[in-house]
């Protein structure tokens, strides 16, 4: 039996011995084989961020340029016309339109809550809608390009741009939502403007270099000519329930440039019922410390509109009033329909001139490794102008660019106290920009309060 043992001890290591042994070199080898790490790929100096290479400066520099050409800030100064010569000698884009729609309190959300169902509203659900059926604001601007050409350091565009401000705040649009409780007192605000307009520029630029930065700028002359002026105004509007009686009055104005009350009035309609043309300049400057800090950082400070107005000639402003004063909520509502009849009306006749505020833009952008670009600033008008205030809106904006040739962006910013998130993306080559941008004001998809909507499409050679 020992025999046998000795035997199977001997057999199993004769047959495990070239595992385990230390002298075979054929065994070594395969080992090593087995165990031998893959050899890395060498990384090829365009994808270094070896700011020495020349080619990491070319990547840099090309997404640089393209994260300001996808800026409607930056696209719009004239210095940077000086810069793009590297890039492109010839511009020209297909008519572009940038749409921005807003209020301050309905959103598509609380009309689903409330009046989707068709059931009866909860005294919350009523106090909620009364909330915000009297804080009615609605801001909307309208920019469309019909034309814009580049050519060197030159450039011609137009620009045609509508603003609207409706302020509809107050009691009485939310009378179904309330009780008319005796002694009750609603007051209703009515201001309604709108505004359109041509701005046709011309501009050029030129950059100065020196030995620590590149600086840039350029200035835009533009000429002006008004389409469209309206303005309504209740300075009372009404409606008080006493015991004894109910009564309302109105007062009200409505003042327009000749083509607004001949539209109404459908009278004949031609070019002499626009507006004056009238001159203005636009002045940008811009500076890059890319040779001082070896990473590119850049300021722009741009100011537009200066010396701008509009001036409508031939221009009318008609004032109504009347009031209508029962004994009680039923005789009121038989008399509603007379409160548009024998209205006292007074007409003035003048022209209208309307001075389009500066607007300064400061902003800041930089470039910590080129496939990523982040930008911030202010925008502030120097006096309050339809759909725009006078305090500072202040803005920020990320870009990524995971291929030189598209890119992806996400911003904030403020306006009229409304905090505005957008989102956009594009393709951008060196022959073509599609670029698509959608804006979201206090809130996102129905929680939103607002909408906003940028598409453009741009050829280069």
């Amino acid at each position: 039996m020992t025999k046998l043992i000795l035997i199977i001890l001997c057999f199993s290591f004769s047959t495990l011995s070239p595992v385990f042994g230390s002298s075979n070199n054929s065994t070594i080898n395969n080992i090593q084989i087995i165990y031998k790490e893959k050899p890395k790929k060498k990384t090829s100096d365009k994808n270094k961020l070896d700011r020495s290479k020349k080619s990491y400066w070319k990547k840099s520099n090309i997404i640089f340029h393209r994260f300001f050409r996808s800026s409607i800030y930056s696209d719009n100064n004239p210095a940077n016309l000086g810069i793009n010569s590297p890039f492109y000698n010839f511009r020209f884009d297909l008519p572009s339109i940038n749409l921005q729609f807003t209020n301050k309190s309905i959103s598509p959300q609380m009309i689903i809550d409330h009046f989707s169902t068709g059931e009866q509203l909860s005294i919350n659900a009523q106090n909620e809608v009364y909330s915000s059926l009297s804080n009615i604001q609605l801001l909307s601007q309208i920019n469309i390009n019909p034309l814009r050409v580049e050519y060197s350091k030159f450039r011609f565009s137009s620009n045609l741009v509508t603003l609207v401000n409706g302020d509809f705040s107050g009691e009485i649009l939310s009378i179904p939502f309330a009780n008319l409780n005796l002694g009750s007192n609603y007051n209703q605000k009515l201001d309604v403007e709108m505004v359109s307009f041509l701005k046709n520029s011309i501009g050029i630029g030129h950059t100065y270099k020196t030995k620590f930065a590149t600086l840039r700028g350029g200035i835009n002359y533009n000429y002006y000519k008004g389409l469209i002026y309206a303005k309504t105004i209740a300075d009372t509007f009404n409606l008080t329930n006493n015991l004894d009686n109910v009564s309302t009055n109105i007062n009200l104005s409505v003042e327009g440039s000749e083509l607004f009350w001949n539209s109404i009035e459908e009278n004949t309609i031609d070019e002499t019922q626009l507006g004056e043309l009238s001159n203005g300049f636009d002045i940008g400057f811009g500076v890059n410390l890319k040779k001082l800090f070896r990473q590119s950082v850049d300021f722009e400070l741009i100011i537009q509109n200066i010396g701008a107005s509009l001036t409508f000639k031939n221009a009318k402003k008609e004032i109504y009033s009347n009031g209508i004063n029962v004994n009680n909520m039923i005789e009121f509502a038989d008399s509603i329909s007379l409160l548009s009849e024998g209205m006292d009306t007074v007409i003035i006749n003048s022209d209208i001139t309307i001075d389009i505020p500066r607007k300064t833009i400061l902003k800041a952008t930089y470039q910590p490794i080129p496939q990523f670009v982040f930008t911030g600033g202010f925008e502030k008008y120097s006096s309050q102008f339809l759909s725009q205030q006078s305090k500072p809106n202040i803005h920020l904006r990320a870009g990524f660019f995971p291929t030189n040739w598209f890119h992806l962006s996400y911003g904030l910013k403020t306006n009229n106290e409304q905090i505005v998130q957008s989102i956009g993306t594009g393709f951008q080559s060196d022959k073509i920009d599609i670029l698509l941008n959608i804006s979201s004001y206090d809130g996102l998809l129905n929680s939103a309060n607002g909408l906003g909507l940028g598409f453009r499409i741009s050829f280069y050679l």
